[in-house]
């Protein structure tokens, strides 16, 4: 699941972002749940429209209890996710 998600976001970046450059963070919190960033700086200031990549990618992450976030300030777009290890665990058993 999350190599699927990061991966949609890194072709995203490499489709959309004049920039190359992709920070991604992965972190699990104290609830054990696993919370991921993937920001590119951004050059358009066209309205945001989720397409397939995003919209497939946030119905996988509710699938396993997890949520999507799309965000986008004036130099980065930005897509966090969060979802619980456990629940990922035992979908892989």
């Amino acid at each position: 699941m999350l190599y699927r998600v990061l991966q949609e976001c890194l072709t995203n970046a490499m489709k959309h972002s004049q920039s190359k450059e992709v920070e991604v963070t992965l972190t699990v919190d104290s609830l054990q749940q696993l919370l991921f960033e993937v920001k590119n700086k951004h050059v358009s200031n066209l309205p945001l429209i989720k397409g397939f990549g995003l919209t497939n990618m946030e119905g996988r992450l509710q699938e396993i209890n997890g949520q999507l976030r799309v965000l986008r300030d004036e130099k980065n777009f930005i897509v966090r996710g969060t979802f619980p290890l456990k629940t990922f665990g035992e979908r892989l058993k």
